[in-house]
């Protein structure tokens, strides 16, 4: 440390020949720790701590950045499967009106009300499902506007976001130990789990210093200069070198039980445990999300072959359907209701399943 001091002394009455003076002193002290507090480890601690909680904080914004890109990928594609499913119901609440039109022109040849009831409650039961699917699609591009957050796109305008891109239809193959090395080594809440580890360290390290004795050595150099004038002129004087102090000290402390110390190295060595117990629990959830989310892309492709197989059976279904139809079937109420109505809710079903 340096250190200076300018006084102004005055004495009235004085038994001096001079009644007024001025004392500047220039201090240099140098203090070094022996034991406690010794060591750039020691004294740089809070910044280590300071650093690790900036980092800390970069990786939890990458992990809020990362989830929001997430939850914005999600929405577009629960957007973009609302869309279809209305396409869907539409498309079937235009078939089974159709047939239920054409059910009711045979009204009174060999249609009975109870069939033509029935029809219809088909024929409702699809609008219902059309009204809800339509909702469901302004539910859906609100939420994705509200993850956007875009100026142009506000959340109270009525303007509906269409989706233009389609899912790929390829398989996606990974390695299981490449996915696992790469979440472990990159998923934020890996890296903060570290930082969580290298800071107890650090505390650790540090009350485990705190526990030694106090003992300092000190050397100071004091330069005083007086004058009678003014204190320019007893800063000038510093250089006549005239009063010169020296000093060589030490400190020593040790607490009686060394209570306090010790029980705060405990509690960080109970920290540091801790730390490393939550880094393993967090390595396992990671490896499990990673297997999970692998073993469902797996599932959701092998889904895909299955549901366009039954899709193109109800398909072929209502295909062949239409075939006896179209060669002079007799069109009765059983065979409207019971086979083609009935078809096109299953191909209607396996298409939003696919």
């Amino acid at each position: 440390t340096l250190q200076t001091d300018l006084n102004r002394n005055e004495s009235l009455p004085s038994v001096f020949a001079v009644n007024k003076y001025y004392d500047a002193d220039v201090l240099v002290n140098l203090e070094q720790p022996l034991l406690r507090n010794f060591g750039s480890d020691i004294n740089r601690s809070n910044i280590v701590l300071a650093q690790n909680d900036r980092m800390a904080e970069v990786q939890e914004l990458r992990q809020q950045l990362l989830e929001t890109a997430s939850q914005v990928e999600q929405g577009y594609w629960d957007l973009a499967f609302t869309h279809q499913q209305l396409r869907v119901r539409v498309r079937l609440l235009e078939r089974s009106t159709e047939d239920r039109d054409r059910l009711i022109e045979r009204r009174g040849y060999d249609a009975s009300p109870v069939e033509i009831t029935e029809a219809n409650s088909f024929v409702e039961s699809h609008r219902a499902d059309v009204i809800r699917a339509r909702a469901d699609v302004r539910n859906a591009s609100d939420q994705l506007k509200r993850l956007m957050n875009a100026p142009s796109l506000p959340l109270a305008d009525e303007t509906l976001v269409v989706p233009i891109d389609q899912p790929a239809d390829e398989a996606i193959e990974f390695s299981l130990l490449d996915l696992v090395t790469t979440a472990l080594r990159h998923r934020p809440e890996m890296q903060i789990a570290l930082l969580d580890i290298k800071d107890t360290t650090v505390r650790q390290r540090v009350a485990d210093n705190a526990r030694l004795p106090l003992l300092n050595v000190a050397a100071s150099v004091g330069v005083n200069g007086i004058s009678t004038a003014n204190g320019e002129e007893a800063y000038n004087d510093l250089g006549d070198g005239d009063f010169i102090d020296y000093i060589l000290g030490a400190q020593f402390e040790m607490p009686i039980g060394n209570r306090s110390a010790e029980g705060l190295y405990r509690q960080r060595q109970i920290e540091r445990r801790a730390t490393a117990v939550v880094y393993q629990r967090q390595a396992q959830d990671v490896v499990l999300q990673v297997k999970t989310a692998l073993r469902n892309v797996q599932t959701s492709y092998e889904l895909i072959g299955a549901t366009r197989a039954a899709r193109r059976a109800a398909a072929d279904n209502l295909r062949a359907i239409e075939v006896q139809e179209a060669s002079g079937v007799a069109l009765t109420p059983q065979f409207l209701i019971n086979q083609k109505l009935s078809t096109q809710e299953r191909l209607a079903n396996a298409e939003v399943q696919e």
